[in-house]
């Protein structure tokens, strides 16, 4: 069945003359793919490591055929004859892959993330921060925190994170003293009521946060306590959100610091028969972050280190449970180790500003030529709160850092805005990345022209049927040359 679209008009004359209907895809849904895998373009410093190099390179070739999709337009005259050489631009306003900053509400750090093209942001939603003692809600001044009722209004879509983040300070005094039914029944409560609230402002439930980390011991270290509390979670968001993914990240996929490793967590939860969609990855390697010693006391600690070949390898790994993958956290520093500047921060370079950059940029172009890899989630946009340390897109509000630019340089980079003019059967047939467009069609004598809707989703050709109204002067039919 076909969907009309009432087009407002190019002139007050067309103002209710053209209608527009799109149809579903061409014949059956099948694969899209380019003709030919594209070469890999990006010219990488002379220091980045043969093996990285190579994933590199092959991640600029998979880039098209992972991302993008097709478009075929129809163009059609009042008669139903088809109309060549009708001018069309096809420009992308918004992408189905999710570029995300998680960073409370700075109104001017926010607006240059949003002019970057960011479009995911994060409510942080832990026990302690909405439910503090039974019933007593403090939701609405976390949502302010992360202005929830702002940024859906400038394109920002939002997760609700860490509903489930069970270290000492992440979850209440009287929650971690009850016994093991007890406790099932209060996050069945506390989880019901948040997705109560919640409910149409979040497009993703992250259900449950770094649940078998060392440093989320609340609970004790007990896996299968974990897993039972996280299938009580689950069921009480589908009891009253039915319709938005429910995800589960792990912070350090290789398993560092772990009770098990993330890979042997979710085995655990599949044989639960656990319902939920996604699988978060925190990618916090060969940076340093801020530590709260028992004495109260920051100090700085090294995280782990591991290679960009070596991450794209375990993001393979984690295919096999067929389940959506967000990276929902990354981020390296600016500048080198506080204790020791001599230990290199990667490629065997100190940290630096444009250190941060050249990772951002490999390793988001490494993400997101992986097919599966829905979101890329940066973690801290802000020097002065950031996890891990000068982690920050910006130094401070107003002072972007050489990163920002370079996400922002991505994030165009993977925008498609192309053209082109009808054949001789009125069809066009435009490739770019998933999401949002606009189509302008043009009269190739007039020079006047409407715009519409219209979708590209990934390894997907669409078909739109365009349907021009009498008034529309048709072209001129391209001469053919005569037999002598």
């Amino acid at each position: 069945m076909r969907r009309r679209f009432v087009v407002s008009s190019f002139i007050a004359a067309l103002a209710s003359s053209l209608g527009v209907a799109c149809a579903g895809p061409l014949d059956a849904v099948r694969p899209v793919m380019p003709e030919r895998a594209p070469e890999a373009t990006t010219i990488w410093p002379g220091y980045v490591t043969s093996d990285d190099r190579m994933v590199l390179e092959d991640a600029e070739r998979r880039i098209d055929a992972a991302r993008k999709g097709e478009v075929l337009l129809v163009v059609r005259d009042a008669r139903g004859i088809p109309a060549q050489g009708v001018d069309v631009e096809l420009s992308q306003v918004s992408h189905d892959f999710k570029f995300g900053v998680e960073e409370s509400f700075t109104p001017a750090v926010w607006g240059q993330l949003v002019r970057a093209g960011i479009n995911h942001g994060t409510v942080i939603a832990d026990w302690t921060g909405t439910e503090p003692q039974p019933d007593n809600w403090t939701l609405e001044a976390v949502e302010a925190s992360y202005g929830a009722h702002v940024l859906p209004d400038m394109g920002v879509d939002l997760r609700a994170s860490a509903a489930l983040w069970m270290t000492p300070e992440r979850t209440p005094e009287h929650v971690r003293r009850l016994d093991a039914a007890a406790l099932r029944s209060a996050i069945e409560r506390h989880v019901r009521g948040l997705a109560t609230r919640l409910r149409g402002d979040i497009v993703l439930w992250e259900a449950l946060r770094e649940p078998n980390a060392e440093w989320a011991s609340a609970l004790g270290r007990d896996p299968n306590l974990m897993v039972s509390l996280a299938v009580t979670a689950a069921e009480a968001v589908r009891s009253v959100d039915s319709v938005t993914p429910i995800g589960v990240s792990f912070t350090h996929p290789f398993g560092e610091g772990q009770a098990i490793t993330p890979l042997a967590f979710l085995k655990r939860l599949t044989d639960a028969a656990l319902d939920f969609d996604v699988v978060g990855l925190e990618v916090y390697y060969n940076g340093y972050k801020r530590v709260k010693r028992d004495a109260g006391k920051t100090v700085s600690e090294l995280m782990p280190r591991r290679s960009l070949a070596e991450l794209a390898e375990i993001l393979g790994e984690f295919d096999r449970f067929g389940k959506t993958l967000h990276i929902s956290g990354v981020s390296v520093p600016s500048v080198p180790y506080p204790t020791d500047r001599a230990i290199a921060g990667y490629w065997g370079r100190r940290w630096s500003e444009a250190l941060q950059a050249d990772y951002l940029r490999a390793f988001y172009t490494m993400a997101f030529a992986h097919a599966s890899v829905k979101a890329i989630v940066w973690k801290d946009a802000l020097d002065s709160s950031a996890t891990i340390e000068h982690g920050g897109l910006f130094r401070k509000p107003g002072s972007p850092k050489p990163a920002f630019f370079a996400l922002r340089d991505l994030i165009r980079g993977w925008t498609t805005n192309t053209s082109g003019a009808t054949d001789l059967e009125g069809r066009l047939r435009l490739r770019g990345f998933a999401g949002d467009y606009q189509v302008t069609v043009r009269d190739a004598l007039t020079g006047e022209a409407t715009t519409l809707p219209a979708r590209i989703r990934e390894g997907e050709l669409d078909t739109v049927y365009v349907d021009l109204p009498d008034t529309w002067l048709p072209p001129e039919p391209i001469p053919v040359a005569s037999e002598p």
